[in-house]
């Protein structure tokens, strides 16, 4: 890995694994968590090429053996992810990952099963999972890469030792952002809830700029400027998931700004003042039901669902209305 991709908030869940490798105690399952941007996928990418170097724990880089982890063409690496993204990840593909892990190893050392993202797997393939976890073959280690571990099934993660790459701690992940380019790592990391990855991203000028294409959107359907219906039909032509997960964290900063009268306020001044003032109106327990309908909504699109009306759904709740709870926006 380059110094300026892999991140020191991921060296001590790396440096857990290595010493269990180091010493002769390495689980046969690993359950490795965080938030989209985490950085998950490249500590479990380096967890890969250790297993499989003949110099790791620490990998190489160099050998044919990480070259060809890195690439994802080991003889002896097993990769199972769903079809399509968003797809569930079918149960055939889990059982041809346990078929070929039963395997002998072509190259002599371990051999590798890495599933991602582990939160597709549907229930079947999940039970399928189970015979692998419950009786591994021996020299075989897997891998889930995971960011919402609350969707697996228990008895899934109880025979995983769990390896957390995020949210990374601010300490960490600042110094890193502003090497990485990010002027304003404070704001992206804060905007980015804790994912450095996702903050870098967000450094891109478009990724801000649909932030506040979001929060004017809002803002207008609030006040009763902008028809729901309309706005859910181009929200789903143009990067919805985007959009939705940024509706939830504008949520969240309403919320943040709302309970504390102001005092708690995003580190990005102009934005701060845009959501203070589509905020001045809110119901704070309405922004809970949004926050949360937007959290559920994000999951929808990841699967099999009609967006325009999941969006519908979703932008409806931000029209102005009276409530019962003297709610007004």
């Amino acid at each position: 890995m380059s110094a300026a991709t892999w991140g020191p908030w991921l060296d001590a869940p790396w440096r857990r694994f290595a010493a269990a490798v180091a010493a002769g105690t390495l689980h046969h399952a690993w359950l490795v968590t965080g938030p989209d941007g985490s950085g998950k996928g490249l500590l479990a990418g380096r967890m890969v090429q250790g297993l499989l170097c003949p110099q790791g724990p620490e990998p190489c880089g160099a050998c044919e053996d990480c070259r060809m982890a890195a690439a994802g063409v080991h003889p002896d690496l097993v990769l199972a992810a769903p079809d399509e993204p968003g797809r569930a990840l079918r149960v055939d593909t889990v059982r041809a990952l346990a078929a070929r892990l039963a395997l002998t190893a072509r190259r002599g050392g371990r051999k590798v099963g890495v599933i991602a993202p582990a939160e597709a797997m549907n229930a079947a393939a999940a039970n399928a999972l189970l015979k692998t976890l419950e009786e591994p073959v021996p020299g075989t280690v897997l891998i889930l890469v995971c960011a919402r571990p609350g969707r697996l099934p228990a008895t899934v993660r109880s025979r995983c030792l769990r390896l957390a790459a995020g949210p990374a701690p601010a300490a960490l992940a600042r110094p890193w952002l502003e090497r990485e380019g990010g002027a304003a790592a404070a704001a992206l990391l804060e905007a980015a809830e804790g994912a450095p990855l996702a903050a870098r991203a967000l450094a891109d000028p478009e990724a801000l700029a649909l932030r506040d294409a979001v929060l004017a959107d809002v803002t207008a359907l609030a006040r009763g400027g902008a028809d729901p219906v309309a706005l859910a039909a181009r929200w789903a032509e143009g990067r919805p998931a985007e959009r939705v997960r940024w509706l939830r964290r504008i949520g969240a900063d309403m919320i943040r700004w709302t309970v504390s009268c102001g005092a708690v306020r995003p580190a990005d001044d102009a934005y701060a003042r845009r959501l203070a003032e589509a905020a001045a109106r809110a119901d704070v327990r309405r922004l809970w039901r949004r926050w949360a309908e937007a959290g559920r909504t994000a999951l929808e699109l990841e699967g099999s669902v009609n967006r325009q009306l999941a969006l519908e759904a979703l932008l409806l709740g931000w029209r102005p209305r009276e409530e019962d709870d003297g709610g007004t926006a």
